[in-house]
């Protein structure tokens, strides 16, 4: 009878020793599932929000380079284009003629024309003055058919000194002249300085 107890408290030890291995050994796999997944997790989350910061680099950096491009187009058309249609210390211009510089300009542009002319005093030519004109195509071919009925975007009148300071905003073709016509015996020497100064596009000569 002691025999048997003894036997049978053995197995019981011994099962319930079995059982709390498997329980020892399913809460380890348990703690290792649980960290793997928690690994497995954070490996993913941070996988994430690097693609994100590379994904937001790369929007900023198109958002960057599109406001740099813009800038460079708007900086480009404010850039103020010069061309120069004068500048002579000593210019004939013969009686009953005249002398010219043109230019084009597109739709674009915004232009002004600035300069000042003056007859030379030093050489008694007469009354000592020109007439100065800037004209449209049209207008410049109306005035050389008949200049005492020709209009003009700017004509200040024979005389000694001239400061020229006019706006063009169309596209077309224009020409400032300096003009002798009027007089049919005395040229004239004129100093002249003038240019036509530009924003939006190029004024270019013709």
């Amino acid at each position: 009878m002691a025999n048997s107890l003894m036997y049978l408290w053995a197995t019981t030890a011994v099962l319930v020793a079995c059982q709390s291995g498997e329980k020892a050994a399913r809460a380890r796999a348990d703690s290792i599932r649980i960290r793997e997944e928690s690994t497995r997790a954070t490996a993913a989350q941070a996988r994430a929000e690097s693609l994100q910061r590379v994904l937001k680099g790369r929007e900023e950096a198109t958002k960057l380079a599109a406001r740099r491009a813009a800038d460079s187009v708007e900086r480009e058309r404010t850039r103020p284009s010069t061309l120069e249609l004068f500048n002579t210390s000593s210019m004939p211009v013969r009686a009953g003629d005249y002398e010219r510089a043109g230019f084009e300009v597109d739709s674009a542009a915004v232009c002004s024309v600035q300069g000042r002319v003056e007859v030379d005093l030093a050489r008694r030519q007469g009354r000592s003055d020109v007439e100065v004109l800037l004209l449209t195509a049209d207008q410049f071919t109306n005035w050389r058919a008949a200049p005492s009925r020709a209009v003009a975007l700017f004509d200040a009148g024979p005389q000694t000194v001239t400061m020229v300071q006019a706006s063009v905003g169309a596209a077309g073709r224009y020409y400032l002249v300096i003009s002798n016509r009027f007089s049919t015996v005395t040229g004239k020497t004129v100093r002249a300085q003038a240019s036509v100064v530009c924003t939006g596009s190029d004024p270019r000569p013709l």
